[in-house]
Formats: C-alpha cells, sequence, structure tokens
C-alpha cells in the first residue's frame, strides 16, 4: 500500500501535464514528440527502476565487469597453476596470491551487488479491491463529469486514520490503473547464471586464501589488508558522496531530482 501511495503522489505532482491517447493509456504532455510518445508506466520504469533490466546506476559497472570477469578467472588460473605446475611468478607468488583473491573477490563482490541492487519486477494489473472501486464508484456518482478526483494522505494512529498529510488531484483512470498495479519478482535466465558465476569467484577467492596460507608472508598479508582497506573507504566515499557521483551524467536530465528527495512545495504530499 505504501507503494501505491507513493504511485499516487507521482501521479498528482504530474497531474497538470497528462493526456490520454483513445486507448485510455496516459501520456506525458511535453514541448516535443519525443515526450509525447512516453506512457506514465514507461515513466515508472525509467525513474523508478520498475523493470527486468539493469538500473542506469549500474550500467557503466555492469559493461566492465563482462570484461573484468575473465580477466580475473585467467588471472586465478595462473595462479593455480603455479602452485601445482610450473610456477609463474617465482619468490612473488604470495603476492600474487593475494592480489588473485583480493581481486576476484571485490569482482563477486559487485557483481552480487548489481543483482541485488535492481528490483527486477515487472508491473502486472489485477483486479481493484472492492472497497476502492466502491469509493471511486461514490466519488464519480457525486460528481460525475469531474475527470479528476481528490485524494487524501494521512497517517494512522492506532486503529485511527487521520487526513494530515495533504490532498491531490489525480485522474480517475489513473487511479484505477495505480490500484491495480502489483509488482511481480522476476529472475531470468541471465539473473541465475550471474548468480552462480558471481557466487563462484567468492568461493574461489576463499580458495585462494586457504591455499597461500601455507606460503604466506607479512608482506603479502599487509597487501592483501591494504588493498581491502582502500576500497572499503572508496565505498564509504561513493555512499555518502551525493548523487551525482553514482549516476552517470548522461542519463542525468537537467532539473531532475533523484531518490526519495521531494523539495519545496512536494512535501505537502508526503
Amino acid at each position: 500500500m505504501q507503494f501505491l501511495s507513493i504511485l499516487l503522489v507521482v501521479a498528482a505532482l504530474t497531474a497538470d501535464n497528462v493526456k490520454f491517447q483513445k486507448n485510455g493509456v496516459p501520456l506525458l504532455a511535453g514541448g516535443s514528440k519525443k515526450y509525447l510518445e512516453i506512457t506514465f508506466e514507461d515513466v515508472l520504469r525509467r525513474d523508478f527502476a520498475l523493470d527486468t533490466k539493469v538500473g542506469v546506476i549500474f550500467r557503466p559497472l555492469l559493461s566492465a565487469l563482462f570484461i573484468a570477469v575473465p580477466l580475473a578467472f585467467a588471472f586465478v588460473a595462473t595462479v593455480f597453476y603455479s602452485y601445482w605446475g610450473w610456477n609463474l611468478y617465482g619468490n612473488c607468488i604470495t603476492y600474487a596470491t593475494q592480489l588473485a583473491s583480493v581481486c576476484i573477490w571485490i569482482i563477486g563482490a559487485l557483481g552480487l551487488l548489481i543483482l541485488g541492487g535492481n528490483p527486477r519486477v515487472r508491473l502486472v494489473s489485477q483486479p481493484i479491491k472492492p472497497h476502492i472501486e466502491q469509493g471511486l464508484g461514490d466519488l464519480e456518482r457525486a460528481d460525475p463529469l469531474a475527470a479528476r478526483v481528490e485524494i487524501n494522505f494521512g497517517s494512522l494512529h492506532g486503529s485511527q486514520y487521520r487526513v494530515d498529510k495533504g490532498t491531490a488531484l489525480v485522474d480517475k483512470n489513473i487511479i484505477r490503473w495505480i490500484a491495480g498495479l502489483k509488482l511481480q519478482t522476476v529472475r531470468s535466465r541471465m539473473w541465475i547464471l550471474g548468480f552462480l558465476v558471481f557466487g563462484m569467484m567468492l568461493l574461489t577467492s576463499i580458495a585462494l586464501q586457504v591455499v597461500g596460507a601455507t606460503v604466506a608472508t607479512i608482506g603479502s598479508e599487509s597487501l592483501g589488508i591494504a588493498i581491502l582497506l582502500a576500497t572499503s573507504i572508496c565505498r564509504g566515499a561513493g555512499i555518502a558522496g551525493p548523487e551525482d557521483w553514482m549516476i552517470p551524467s548522461a542519463w542525468r536530465r537537467k532539473g531532475t531530482y533523484y531518490g526519495a528527495t521531494l523539495l519545496g512545495r512536494f512535501a505537502n504530499y508526503i
């Protein structure tokens, strides 16, 4: 219900710029034909990442992983070969083991982050609940000519509902469409394959640590710890930094606020 409420807020904020096709699909009215061809459902999929694709934040990282994964496995293969075949690294085998272990762990963790950091859902329509349909019917009978109806936002205090979070005008067709939405989790074959590959990379990293423990040195162990500390600091800086650091500039639209930050007059609808 919180998800549907958020979608109603989105619909209310764009209500002044909404038009409809003949088949009733809502369209955003813009200054060019490009925006006139975008449905309200397309806006939800694009701006809220409500689809089965990888979000814009992770797409550059995913492209880099397609190159990094085979290189990491090749590096690990040379390290294992150096233990049970011909030593390709000589006295530096301990450092190579640490580097291979840390690299394949980082890449595997990033891959799992991409798999878990996207909703990977499909918007599915279902019958509207009877009490919602009854409420819409009462509003239509009260004012049959009204294209939009007033939605009240409030909060629960025990068993009492209070209308204390403002109101908004939303088109009746959009309300019916949103009220019948359901999120369906989608796990494609590529998602399952990615989970297996990245999970195997983490297990391989652990195996390298076990193998390298027999020849570990203070220098090689210090190298592994230094790399882990450096990556931890970088992750913390990325999380604490502005959204401009995480969203590629090519995918940012001027004047658009991403995330859950609603400013100014939007606060009346939260």
